[in-house]
């Protein structure tokens, strides 16, 4: 096609810049998508695959060296990018010779050799140029460039499945974060709320049980731990020593008043 000639042109040129002043050998080199793809459609994100078919009409062996090519536009022909050049160091004889591809083909010719070359597009869907070419060398090492294939494809998204395992990978990992972030909001919030309900009941904290001192006998309102133990024997002392005298101040009012008692009863008699 007229806005795809650029391209062409380039190729041609590099392959003339690759041989020599010799007149260059043909080689026949055509690529096809298959019966299967008429439309020349080419998937996103998949490895799509040509078929180049490979004739020797020269009286000489020629060896394929590297199958590339490049992507355009559609519209001016800018180039875009190019495609991953393959290496396949294939060896095509003559297509007259005894070694040449022993199948025939239709109209009785030799067949031509069919090589597969795969690469990958990454590019919006719609339009797009494509070039293919193919290089080659005699049997003196002199390199050679000629076009397979200069045309436009389509690039489409390929068809969803439920059953891609990208896809059941994508479903599974979604599920897990479902079922975990549900999981998480059921313990946060049902389960601790429901708790939280049973529990409303204040809770009586018990007070200890009182504690009497073993000298007074009165209830003490502190603890004798954390008093030095000095303190605490001087007032033990003390209050031995008080308790000693109240002891003797009652036995002596007892006794005087058992001596008046006495004295009462002479009187009386």
């Amino acid at each position: 096609m007229k806005f795809l000639l650029l391209p062409s042109l380039l190729a041609l040129a590099s392959a003339s810049i690759f041989s020599s002043s010799t007149p260059a050998p043909e080689l026949e080199a055509k690529a096809s998508f298959g019966p299967n793809n008429p439309l020349n459609n080419v998937y996103n994100g998949q490895q799509n695959q040509v078929l180049i078919s490979l004739l020797n009409p020269s009286s000489s062996e020629l060896t394929v060296t590297f199958i590339g090519g490049s992507f355009s536009k559609a519209s001016d022909a800018k180039h875009l990018r190019n495609t991953t050049s393959l290496k396949y160091n294939l060896l095509i004889p003559p297509s007259g010779s005894s070694t040449s591809h022993p199948v025939e083909g239709e109209d009785g010719k030799p067949a031509a050799f069919q090589v597969p070359y795969q690469f990958w597009s990454e590019f919006p869907t719609g339009d797009i140029g494509l070039t293919l070419w193919v290089e080659y060398q005699d049997a003196d090492k002199n390199t050679y460039r000629t076009l397979a294939f200069d045309d436009v494809i389509t690039v489409v998204e390929p068809p969803s499945s439920f059953l891609d395992p990208a896809l059941i990978f994508l479903y599974l990992i979604l599920s897990t974060i479902f079922l975990g972030g549900g999981y998480l909001a059921y313990t946060n919030f049902v389960a601790s709320g429901g708790k939280k309900k049973r529990s409303k009941r204040p809770v009586v904290a018990k007070s200890p049980a009182p504690v009497i001192d073993e000298v007074t006998g009165v209830e003490k309102k502190y603890e004798d731990s954390w008093i030095p133990e000095h303190h605490l024997k001087s007032r033990a002392k003390k209050s031995g020593a008080g308790g000693a005298s109240g002891t003797s101040a009652s036995e002596g009012e007892g006794a005087s008043s058992g001596g008046e008692g006495r004295g009462r009863k002479k009187g009386r008699k």
